[in-house]
């Protein structure tokens, strides 16, 4: 999907860069950041459907475990960097910090949380949704959820950020009108493949345009938390 692509590109570049060995990936569904980085990983989802993993459609990559966010199964300091892509507009407001605060006590090196972040990222969500209605197409699920909670925003987590003794720093991700158009071309089914893309096998091309997409006032912002106050580059 295209907008997997964009939402983990500059992911995978920096865990690549910092060589990042144990990767836990929180609200990772079945297939995670394992569709675009060959590496083994622990992906955790508060559900994973039984028919998804009878059918064997979980990445070959990830070894799934079903837990919640709110209490993850793992001792402090574990993984070199933990990511959580588009899962905390799920959770609501008031568990917001004590799912951040897991997913940093479980880390021993860096976070990375992603995010649809306020208002204007909302205002694209309901556009989208009002697409799916018009033409008579499914509303999927996770578009539901998006409608009926409130996005987080940066504000609210450099408040949460600020009692932990970290560094981090904030990227733009993914153009509003950038993201409307990609997930239009996904709900007509125009996918990565029928564009000539496919998993990390050809990342060098995609790699050079995405972060071209990541101008003006963005969809998603990620954050990259680093354990200990040394600057990140």
């Amino acid at each position: 999907m295209l907008n997997w692509l964009a939402r983990y590109s500059p992911v995978v570049r920096f865990i690549r860069g910092e060589k990042c060995a144990d990767i836990l990936e929180v609200g990772s569904g079945p297939k995670g950041i394992g569709e675009f980085f060959a590496h083994n990983f622990i992906g955790c989802d508060i559900h994973f459907d039984q028919d998804i993993i009878d059918r064997d459609l979980i990445n070959e990559n990830m070894i799934p475990l079903q837990c919640s966010a709110l209490a993850l199964p793992f001792d402090d300091d574990l993984f070199d960097v933990v990511v959580s892509l588009d899962m905390l507009e799920h959770i609501q407001p008031e568990h917001r910090e004590r799912v951040i605060n897991e997913l940093i006590r479980v880390s021993k090196r860096y976070v990375i949380i992603g995010f649809p972040c306020g208002e204007k990222a909302k205002e694209i969500d309901t556009v989208l949704y009002r697409w799916y209605v018009k033409t008579k197409k499914t509303v999927p699920d996770w578009l539901v959820e998006h409608l009926i909670t409130s996005f987080p925003n940066i504000e609210e987590i450099e408040n949460i950020l600020a009692s932990q003794n970290i560094s981090y720093k904030i990227v733009n991700n993914e153009n509003l009108v950038v993201h409307l158009v990609i997930m239009w071309l996904e709900s007509i089914r125009i996918s990565m493949k029928a564009l000539g893309w496919s998993s990390y096998r050809t990342r060098g091309l995609w790699e050079l345009i995405l972060p071209v997409l990541d101008f003006g006032v963005t969809y998603r912002r990620i954050l990259f938390i680093r354990k200990d106050c040394s600057p990140i580059s």
